[in-house]
């Protein structure tokens, strides 16, 4: 019986182990289902907002952007809570459709990424989605503008920017945001450290949006920018985009199917030496026992 309960334990104990080493997977599962529905919800939002209160929102978003251009905000890294000012109209207030805080959707087809994008860059933002840079343009597109994504890398929960390391020049990401979608073409790939932001300035005459995460993986002393120039956004371009989708090189599951194996290798081990242990002392036991009883 005794025997009976330490197989039931050791079962229990594996596929509690088993369940800790899949956590990434699934909480991504669900992180991403979560994604979804707040897509929904937002699509069916604006599906529902009147065509003059869009113009509304979309006014209120250049002006913002105009009027930042004037002002020449210094930027920070996207990964301190430095605040910056906003001029005119509160910041936190534009594009804030139903209060959530959530302005648009950043989809990056090539590594299997849709984020929410929220106002701002604080830690409490950073840990349920991407943050927009405050002090960077807001991603409703237009000349003279660059706005500023970042999220994670590395962090268990979701892959976020993680995979960001796969991206090439050429490559397309897509900006959602009120009732339009953006294409946006890779142009530049760069590795810069945290005060170095002069390159997330506006460029005049050019429409860009920068992602931007933490590098190299799990060490997080730089930051990796991915700069992307307005195209043209049609089917064909979204369908040329999902071509370039790769998720078997993802940087994030590769390193987490590491770590399961090795924990895997690591309970085999250990459960190989405790039934070794087990054997011995059992032979120890029935020689001391047959000793006795030839006395």
């Amino acid at each position: 019986m005794k025997g009976k309960y330490k197989k039931i334990t050791a079962a229990i104990l594996m596929i509690f182990g088993g369940v800790l080493m899949c956590y990434p997977w699934i909480s991504n599962w669900f992180y991403d289902h979560g994604v979804e529905s707040s897509v929904n919800v937002y699509q069916k939002k604006i599906e529902k907002t009147d065509d003059r209160q869009l113009r509304g929102f979309w006014e209120d978003a250049r002006m913002y952007n105009q009027a930042l251009s004037r002002s020449e905000a210094m930027l920070t890294d996207p990964f301190t809570e430095t605040e910056v000012p906003s001029e005119n109209v509160s910041y936190y207030e534009i594009l804030n459709t139903d209060g959530s805080g959530r302005m648009c959707f950043v989809d990056i087809p090539k590594i299997a990424v849709y984020l929410p994008v929220f106002h701002g860059t604080s830690a409490e933002v950073l840990r349920k989605g991407a943050g927009h840079l405050e002090g960077s343009s807001l991603p409703v597109g237009g000349r003279g503008t660059h706005a500023v994504v970042s999220a994670h890398t590395g962090i268990n929960s979701s892959k976020l920017f993680s995979d960001l390391t796969e991206m090439e020049e050429g490559d397309l990401f897509f900006i959602h945001v009120l009732d339009k979608t953006m294409a946006y073409r890779v142009t530049k790939i760069s590795v810069i450290r945290p005060e170095e932001t002069s390159m997330l300035k506006v460029e005049k005459d050019k429409d860009l949006v920068s992602l931007v995460t933490c590098t190299p993986y799990g060490v997080n002393t730089h930051r990796l920018v991915v700069t992307g120039e307005r195209t043209a956004y049609s089917e064909q371009v979204r369908q040329e985009a999902q071509k370039e989708k790769k998720p078997e090189k993802s940087k994030w599951m590769q390193a987490y199917k590491k770590a399961v194996l090795t924990g895997m290798a690591a309970a085999s081990g250990a459960a190989a030496v405790t039934e070794c242990a087990g054997r011995i002392k059992n032979r120890k036991e029935r020689k001391r026992g047959h000793e006795k009883n030839m006395v």
